[in-house]
């Protein structure tokens, strides 16, 4: 039988809804979604990445990585703040893989 590439997708999605990985970030995520706090922090901590990932190296943006890297740390003191980034890390991570592997299938990397 056939299938449909709608049908395809939407087996595709079902597996990743199913993963342990999902599974955690959902659960991560409703334990902050409704603290605008905690959501405060975790936008601040993605910003903070961000920032991080832009420096070029230099003895400058290793003091400045620093500083970014312990405002992290501070951030992520609250243990929902800290499961929350780091089962969306791992979430991002599985889903990045997932989108290398199609494209390094179908040849456009």
């Amino acid at each position: 039988m056939n299938k449909s590439f709608d049908e395809i997708v939407a087996s595709l999605i079902e597996v990743i809804k199913q993963s342990e990985s999902y599974q955690e970030y959902v659960s991560a995520r409703e334990k902050v979604e409704h603290d605008s706090d905690l959501l405060w922090k975790i936008d601040e901590i993605r910003k903070l990445n961000m920032r991080i990932r832009s420096i070029q190296n230099s003895d400058e943006a290793y003091d400045e990585m620093d500083k970014l890297e312990k405002r992290c740390d501070e951030l992520s003191e609250d243990q929902r703040v800290y499961d929350f980034i780091e089962a969306e890390n791992q979430f991002m991570g599985m889903y990045q893989e997932i989108s290398r592997r199609i494209l390094e299938e179908i040849k456009l990397i």
